[in-house]
């Protein structure tokens, strides 16, 4: 104890790690510094970190306590982390302190980090948080969890004012997949695809990926082929449409190409060549020989050509041995070189 008071910064951290073992002898003289305002907040924070040792009543009443009495930022943190480290005991402690908008977020957090299905209904009053990092925290934390209110709210937050939010509950409601209808979980991704935020609806592209439904390929496909999409979320929904690895997914890829630019493109070949459904290989190769054979050997096709040697190599297997002999005279050193690759996994 009189380290933690008087040592230096790496002595107070060693012996914060060994006050447990003094026992229960050791709380009394911890909360007395950690209520010291006399004392460096130094010496404090380490109290506070010390005390999530010790699972208690009187050690959770005296953080919040403290908690409440101070306006350290660094002094809630370390309350907040020994409040979660004592863990499903405290959570009571902790939804009394998200009636205070300053005291908030600290306590969403610490409850984000309990992972325990108590926290459910204090998490979901952290929606009501002014703060979008707060709410995104609670959001993300909820949607962990099997329980009949978490659905509605994950949903409710994909309309959320910011963008941090809508991410949050986007990742969360691709963690219930497994348990919402199919078809209902891609009509809640789909309008995302249109959101304001480039980075909400690439993740929405990319959720919509993990779906083989046909509604999840339309709308993927819908975003491939508007003139108006951005770059970015061109390419997410092409390689969203690569993991469906379905004929229709397929059809639109090869529909999208003569307009597609270079770099699309090698996110279409890259994407195609590592489709694992075989009986869509035979037509990928197909594909892929046919967007080969009029491409011209200059500077600027050389990384496609060369990608859709090795993509022929990979889909097409020993079916691939003929075409690939053809470019074995290339004019590309490149693409010569790739041929010879692809050659030696088959022959």
């Amino acid at each position: 104890m009189e380290t933690l008071r008087f040592g230096s910064f790496h002595d107070r951290w060693e012996g914060a790690k060994q006050v447990a073992e003094l026992g229960d002898d050791a709380v009394a003289e911890l909360l007395a510094v950690l209520h010291d305002t006399d004392v460096s907040w130094e010496t404090r924070w380490f109290a506070a970190r010390s005390l999530g040792s010790f699972n208690s009543p009187e050690v959770i009443s005296g953080l919040i306590q403290a908690f409440t009495g101070t306006q350290d930022h660094e002094l809630h943190q370390a309350i907040g982390e020994a409040l979660t480290t004592i863990g499903q005991p405290a959570i009571g402690a902790l939804a009394q302190l998200l009636d205070e908008p300053r005291h908030c977020p600290v306590a969403v957090r610490a409850l984000a980090q309990i992972r325990h299905p108590d926290t459910i209904l204090p998490l979901l009053r952290g929606l009501e948080s002014g703060q979008d990092q707060t709410r995104a925290i609670a959001i993300a934390a909820v949607a962990q969890f099997n329980h009949p209110m978490v659905l509605p709210a994950v949903c409710q937050s994909l309309d959320d004012p910011s963008p941090r939010v809508r991410l949050a509950a986007l990742d969360g409601l691709v963690n219930l997949k497994s348990q919402v209808d199919p078809q209902d979980w891609v009509a809640w991704l789909t309008p995302r695809l249109g959101d304001s935020s480039l980075t909400v609806a690439q993740r929405a592209a990319h959720g919509l990926g993990r779906s083989t439904l046909p509604a999840a390929t339309q709308a993927l496909l819908a975003v491939l082929m508007r003139s108006t999409t951005l770059s970015p979320l061109r390419i997410a929904a092409t390689r969203a449409l690569c993991w469906q690895a379905t004929p229709q997914a397929l059809a639109g890829i090869v529909a999208a190409w003569p307009a597609a630019s270079l770099d699309l493109r090698l996110v279409m070949v890259q994407g195609l060549s590592l489709i694992t459904a075989p009986d869509l290989h035979p037509q990928v190769m197909a594909h892929c020989v046919n967007w080969l054979a009029p491409l011209p050997a200059t500077a600027d096709q050389s990384a496609l050509r060369r990608q859709l040697v090795t993509a022929i190599g990979q889909v097409g297997q020993t079916r691939a041995v003929p075409y690939l002999r053809l470019w074995l005279a290339d004019a590309d050193d490149g693409v010569r070189l790739h041929a010879e690759a692809a050659l030696r996994q088959w022959t």
